[in-house]
């Protein structure tokens, strides 16, 4: 038998870009309190620039 012990944790993902955002997204849905890191307040990655410059 598994005791099931509560706790109230809280996950920081560092970076704002596909990945962050995807990470910090499946932690929320899994109930936990996330905090979203970003050094510029917009939430992007190092390959938006790349896509601004596709049709």
């Amino acid at each position: 038998m598994t005791d099931v012990v509560a706790t109230n944790q809280t996950i920081i993902v560092v970076g704002g870009g596909i990945s962050g955002m995807t990470t910090a997204l499946e932690a929320a849905e899994t109930g936990k309190q996330v905090i979203l890191l970003r050094k510029t307040p917009l939430l992007r990655g190092t390959c938006f620039p790349a896509l601004q410059i596709l049709p």
